[in-house]
């Protein structure tokens, strides 16, 4: 063997070797890994004008009432008053970024008017 095929397979015998050393995970593990995941994985829950409405911001809705909601609950229970809550949040959400492009095109065309106006001379400046 030359030199290069002895490095060759010392640097893959030390770049296999602590993976071998870890532990294994063990399937209660492995699941919780997973469920962590799906968890805090961000996805898109909605969308309004093409604004999108992510879980992120559904949870930062409902932190503050996750434990009142939880108080006195099963977890079938807590699951599905979640579900209800996320689902009341993502419409409050959804109608709050409508409002707000509803005003913001309002303010456009009110300024578009109003300059009109000023320059045929209808409106006092």
């Amino acid at each position: 063997m030359n030199a290069l095929s002895i490095s060759c397979l010392l640097l893959g015998a030390a770049t296999l070797a602590p993976a071998q050393a870890l532990p294994k995970k063990t399937q209660a593990e492995a699941a919780a890994a997973q469920r962590w995941s799906e968890l805090n994985a961000d996805r898109i829950a909605g969308n309004a004008n093409g604004q999108p409405i992510t879980l992120s911001d559904l949870r930062r809705q409902l932190a503050p009432f996750v434990e009142e909601i939880g108080r006195g609950k099963s977890d079938a229970e807590f699951n599905q008053a979640i579900a209800n809550y996320a689902e009341e949040a993502l419409k409050q959400i959804t109608d709050r970024q409508l409002g707000h492009r509803r005003v913001q095109g309002q303010r456009r065309e009110g300024a578009r008017l109003l300059h009109r106006r000023r320059h045929r001379g209808d409106h006092p400046a």
